[in-house]
């Protein structure tokens, strides 16, 4: 109880500054322990966030290339003086169609002569009726127009212009019979030491790469981006990036599912898959589809308890009450029976912490996850800890509570085996080994009941 002198009216602007405080501690600590499970989430946003922007650099870099590789064969004396009366068929294959197949590994390659009639037709390296090409020239259209006009504006410009300030292009993405291509359209101009004579208009070579599975695994890898798909409309609960055409306006959607970070230290750190084969609660674990944001409460916290780090229980207090005046704090303490339980619940869920424990755990989990993760929980740990003490003035958890301390010391003797074996019973069942999984449930079962906690 609190002392009757200190209700005095005498004591009315120390108790009202001691509400007050006592309001904003439970706040800020209320705010640290939500910050937990926000967490995750921010971490994971941010990780899809940073995912797209690789993404779209990917997609760009690939027009670039595109681009620079059609340019390398098109910005050439050989090449203007080849294309720009008639159509040399024999040269033109192997310089454009070969050349871009097997050494750029594009996959469609076109030639256009100065009137606009297709002239030259490659599938895969291999010359084809030019028929056969004739879906995809209507959807290129927009392109060959773009660069068309571009080269119009630099020949009325200068006539005398030669290599790129003579050459149109225009790149982009295109849609046609189920399938994406990455394309670029660039006339062919003489370079700079070009003494022939100049027509205002040259042939133009079109060349595409098909965004199929390889394409789109290939970027995946490059990029570290988990299983990317290629669809004419968003999927839902996917992360996205639109695909222009020439226009810029979205043809389709590069969609993947972003890497979870905090997710899958969570999921590696913890039984927690394990979890759902116990009949715990009379609820799903998730209130619906998604990560750890669906959580329900019970395993959320049983899946923490059981690895000894107790993370929902205490993680941000610390970070909190260091904000606090310490002073202040201390009167809290000695004289507010509220805030002495608020310390109380918090020192015990210390005491039960053992990193010690918990730090075996982490050789079931990715080492760039520790990396990222544990450092800063193990601050966050000794930062909660060493306030907590300041406060109270004790020496160590629990000393204050001798009665309480020595029953929790007991226990662990008995616990930390079952812990022990856990890891190990992980790793196994985790590598397929399923006579792991009863013994594996029987740790899970042992340790809620030496913790006294489910969740």
């Amino acid at each position: 109880m609190i002392n009757a002198a200190f209700v005095t009216p005498a004591n009315a602007p120390l108790r009202n500054l001691l509400l007050s405080a006592l309001v904003a501690t439970i706040l800020v600590v209320a705010g640290a322990a939500a910050l937990l499970v926000y967490a995750g989430r921010s971490i994971n946003e941010v990780t899809a966030q940073r995912e797209t922007a690789l993404l779209t650099r990917g997609i760009d870099r690939a027009k670039v290339r595109i681009y620079e590789d059609v340019t390398s064969a098109t910005i050439w004396n050989d090449a203007y003086d080849k294309t720009k009366d008639v159509f040399d068929a024999e040269w033109g294959h192997e310089n454009f169609g070969v050349y871009y197949y097997q050494y750029l590994h594009h996959d469609l390659t076109m030639v256009f002569s100065p009137q606009g009639e297709l002239e030259y037709f490659a599938d895969q390296g291999v010359v084809a009726p030019v028929a056969k090409a004739a879906t995809l020239r209507a959807a290129l259209d927009p392109l060959i127009v773009k660069a068309r006009i571009e080269e119009a504006q630099k020949f009325a410009a200068n006539r005398a212009a030669k290599s790129f300030a003579r050459s149109g292009s225009a790149k982009g993405v295109v849609f046609t019979n189920g399938r994406f291509f990455l394309s670029v359209a660039s006339t062919v101009a003489p370079e700079p030491s070009y003494r022939g004579e100049m027509l205002g208009v040259a042939a133009l070579v079109v060349s595409v790469v098909e965004m199929d599975e390889a394409f789109l695994k290939d970027l995946g890898e490059t990029y570290n981006i988990a299983r990317p798909h290629i669809s004419r409309i968003p999927p839902q609960g996917s992360a996205v990036i639109p695909l222009e055409d020439i226009d810029g306006q979205p043809i389709g959607y590069i969609s993947w599912k972003p890497h979870k970070p905090a997710s899958a230290f969570f999921e590696q750190a913890t039984p927690l898959t394990e979890l759902t084969s116990l009949n715990i609660g009379s609820r799903p674990s998730k209130r619906s589809q998604g990560g750890i944001e669906a959580l329900r409460a019970i395993p959320w916290v049983f899946a923490w308890t059981q690895n000894r780090l107790l993370l929902p229980s205490w993680y941000g207090a610390g970070a909190a009450l260091d904000e606090g005046d310490l002073e202040l704090q201390r009167e809290m303490v000695a004289g507010w029976p509220f805030f002495q339980s608020l310390l109380s619940t918090l020192e015990m869920a210390l005491y039960k912490t053992d990193l010690g424990v918990a730090e075996r755990y982490l050789r079931l989990v990715d080492e760039a996850l520790v990396a990222q993760f544990w450092p800063g929980i193990a601050r966050e740990h000794d930062l909660v800890v060493s306030r907590l003490l300041a406060i109270t003035g004790a020496r160590a958890l629990l000393d204050d509570q001798p009665a309480l301390q020595r029953r929790l010391s007991h226990r662990n003797p008995w616990i930390d085996p079952l812990s022990h074996l856990q890891v190990e019973l992980l790793a196994r069942s985790r590598a397929g080994d399923d006579e792991a999984r009863e013994p594996l449930l029987a740790t899970i079962t042992g340790i809620a009941a030496g913790m006294r906690n489910t969740g």
